[in-house]
């Protein structure tokens, strides 16, 4: 496969991409025996040694994708590889410490703009991000994006590491001023710690400044993990994050009922915007007295002023609504389609004339699609019907802001 002269691409795996077993009986290239191949990926494990033989026939590599190397120990016997066109590099670690890992990347001198890593070894020095800065800093001067991922692993008998570092140093001047944003997740089972490049969320319309140090978000997938680890709450996932950042923006991307977000939300006190896909109800059609109670415990005790609500279809979603929107300062919702968004801007600006303090004088739709007329037909829309005095309308993207004082 090395002798096609015009190859530019390959990639080769096995059936199971943890098989270790692979044994190459190849030697280090010689000149006459480099390729033109640019793209390499390896979807299964190798030894170190076999990486770097495979490497020496690959100098005009431009983008590579490993999994993790095995036999680590001999990292220190392997001969230094210049790789000077790769650009773009992924590797996918299950079992190599940060310590290793630091000393694979320097036996390779690189001059990277996009580095991936997705990574399950349990080393928590991973989530240091002072180390980070001073390894970034020091070999990779021209790296324009860093994903990463770090996956922290719960189970029964098994005790998760903790980070033991100071806590929201992801938030410093060298992650904003390149716009390398920190966030956290989970599912039944996991946490992923990642940092990902800026997008700009709904909450920020309007901000003066982009306050990207304040951008932690937590995404809850999974809000009762005890259903699949009995030994393991939301309380565990909540607290392991807690020692590695702050958090200010919380989405909750599955359903959950308002006792559940309470609780949730008592343990993050610095919530300044929250995301609800959809919320469970005892009754469909109408809120409980012990629903109310935990919507109001919820708004008393906690401060923030900015919810997205993507699911209003019951009754209950309504109430739901009808409570908070007084007491918030940007509501946003999405909607299917123009009639769901006229009945929506209805409901709630008329809901608001009842009230004579309300904080809200923000509010925002997302739909799939917006025609060109859209802006029209809202402004029409609350002309007609007398539901404002004064507003700004304004469209970004698939989001229509709906502003007033």
């Amino acid at each position: 496969m090395f002798n096609l002269p015009k190859l530019k691409y390959l990639k080769y795996g096995s059936f199971d991409s943890l098989d270790f077993n692979i044994v190459l009986s190849l030697p280090i290239a010689t000149d006459q025996q480099k390729t033109s191949i640019e793209y390499f990926i390896m979807d299964h494990g190798c030894s170190i040694k076999d990486l770097f033989t495979l490497l020496s026939y690959t100098p005009q590599i431009r983008y590579l994708k490993f999994s993790n190397p095995i036999d680590m120990n001999n990292l220190n016997i392997i001969e230094p590889i210049k790789l000077i066109n790769l650009t773009k590099l992924s590797i996918e670690i299950y079992e190599m410490t940060f310590d290793e890992f630091e000393i694979l990347i320097k036996k390779m001198k690189l001059n990277l703009k996009i580095l991936s890593l997705d990574i399950k070894d349990e080393d928590m020095s991973y989530l240091n991000a002072k180390r980070w800065e001073y390894f970034l800093q020091e070999n990779f001067s021209k790296l324009e994006k860093f994903y990463f991922k770090k996956m922290v692993h719960f189970s029964e008998n098994y005790t998760t590491p903790m980070y033991l570092g100071e806590q929201n140093e992801f938030s410093s001047t060298f992650w904003i001023e390149r716009r390398w944003i920190f966030k956290v997740e989970n599912d039944f089972e996991h946490l992923i710690y990642s940092i990902q490049p800026y997008k700009k969320k709904w909450y920020e319309y309007g901000s003066k400044s982009k306050q990207l140090s304040k951008s932690i978000e937590f995404e809850i997938a999974d809000v009762s993990p005890e259903q699949w680890v009995e030994s393991i709450s939301i309380k565990d996932h909540i607290y392991h994050a807690l020692t590695t950042t702050q958090i200010y923006h919380l989405q909750i991307s599955t359903a959950i009922s308002l006792e559940e977000l309470y609780k949730i939300l008592v343990l993050l006190p610095d919530i300044e915007t929250l995301t609800l896909s959809r919320l469970s109800f005892t009754d469909p059609t109408s809120m409980s007295d012990e629903e109310r109670e935990a919507l109001y415990l919820l708004f008393h005790e906690n401060h923030f002023q900015k919810i997205s609500f993507s699911d209003v279809e019951q009754m209950a979603d309504i109430y739901f609504l009808m409570i908070i929107c007084p007491h918030v300062n940007h509501l946003h919702v999405h909607c299917k389609d123009y009639k769901h968004a006229e009945s929506f801007l209805r409901f709630i600006l008329c809901h608001l004339r009842s009230k004579i303090d309300n904080k809200l004088r923000l509010l925002s739709i997302t739909m799939p699609k917006f025609a060109n007329d859209m802006i029209e037909y809202l402004t029409k829309t609350i002309k007609e019907n007398k539901l404002l005095n004064d507003c700004i309308i304004e469209q970004v993207k698939n989001d229509v802001y709906i502003k007033w004082t």
